[in-house]
């Protein structure tokens, strides 16, 4: 029975099919046609476990059943098998700690950059509260925010017309030539302020590359940083 089920193990490795038996060193399944070997070949034949494809010059040619597969899945030692199985399974449980750890990096990763997102959105929020409060303040200090003073129409017309973009310096003497000598410093900024908010005007910073500040009593600070500039939008 030993020679029938090692016989059935290599034809089904040859489903095209295999030479019944050796001859030289050509593959076969039996050792020779005789004694023990020649017996066994032929109870795999008669049992219908191995079929007859052809035969040429004597040799024949033969293919697994699927009757010969239900016998070879019958007498199989499943030990092998098993042993295949429970390595692949310690060879999965040995990663899954591997796994687990990429999991957790990763859920870090992604709480880190949430945290990051969240802060720098909570920063700008307050920004702009923050701005929006002293916006409103200005305009409450205001006895008619919606009406232009007229030095703040000239300043309009003045970026409209011939210059669209002025220091602050530069556009603070140009309404005292234009007659408006009354004009403070404080008013002055405070109603810069008030058309920016409105949005009439912006307000350009100063750069870490400026040479020194020029009439620095003209400088707007506001929000952290320092304006010396005012163009039209």
């Amino acid at each position: 029975m030993e020679l029938v089920i090692t016989a059935c193990k290599e034809a089904a490795q040859h489903p095209e099919g295999i030479a019944l038996y050796k001859v030289g060193k050509n593959l076969g399944l039996f050792a020779s046609k005789t004694g023990p070997a020649g017996e066994a070949a032929q109870y795999a034949l008669s049992s219908g476990y191995l079929e007859l494809l052809r035969t040429e010059n004597k040799a024949e040619t033969v293919r697994l059943t699927p009757r010969g597969e239900a016998f070879l899945n019958e007498h199989l030692d499943p030990k092998p098998v098993l042993e295949e199985l429970l390595a692949q399974l310690q060879q999965h449980q040995q990663t899954m700690p591997r796994w687990l750890a990429e999991i957790d990096a990763q859920f870090a990763a992604f709480r880190l950059r949430s945290l990051n997102y969240l802060e720098q959105q909570g920063t700008t929020l307050a920004k702009l509260v923050e701005r929006t409060e002293a916006a409103l303040r200005r305009i409450n200090r205001t006895a008619e925010p919606t009406t232009l003073e007229p030095w703040q129409v000239e300043t309009l017309v003045y970026l409209d017309t011939k210059q669209p973009e002025q220091t602050l310096a530069e556009l603070f003497h140009h309404l005292e030539k234009a007659g408006f000598r009354d004009l403070t410093i404080p008013d002055f900024q405070h109603g810069i302020l008030l058309m920016r908010d409105r949005g009439a005007i912006q307000l350009t910073a100063q750069s870490e590359s400026s040479d020194q500040l020029q009439e620095p009593e003209y400088a707007l600070i506001d929000e952290g940083s320092i304006f010396i500039g005012v163009k039209r939008v």
